[in-house]
């Protein structure tokens, strides 16, 4: 590991560190649903836009193999966005038909065509 990579890995273990820590106290505190993790998931019950994203963003960094490429090339991720905007469409339509969505499926297809589609 090389001096830049462990500085860039010593700066994101505290930023997550400090994202964990105000996650927490925030929960705890007497206002009620405004931590992040709280904001993600009561937006993910009205859009699927916010769990695809955060699939695809867990597939993109966390993908099984480093030699692993996109499977359609170099223009994976334009076929990523528009598969992106048209879940996000449909997900829109479901929302609007049954007043709310499930998060869990959408997170799931964003985690696998991230990784099939954009892995780093």
């Amino acid at each position: 590991m090389s001096l830049g990579q462990g500085a860039a890995t010593i700066v994101g273990l505290f930023v997550i560190l400090a994202l964990v820590v105000a996650d927490v106290v925030l929960a705890n505190d007497s206002t009620s649903d405004n931590a992040p993790s709280q904001i993600v998931r009561w937006v993910g019950r009205y859009t699927a836009v916010v769990p695809f994203g955060l699939g695809v963003l867990m597939g993109h960094w966390f993908h099984p193999d480093d030699a692993f490429d996109p499977i359609l090339g170099a223009r994976s991720p334009l076929y990523l966005l528009l598969i992106g905007l048209t879940l996000g469409i449909v997900g829109f339509l479901l929302r609007w038909h049954r007043r709310g969505i499930t998060p869990w499926p959408w997170a799931v297809a964003g985690t696998v065509l991230g990784a099939l589609l954009w892995p780093v």
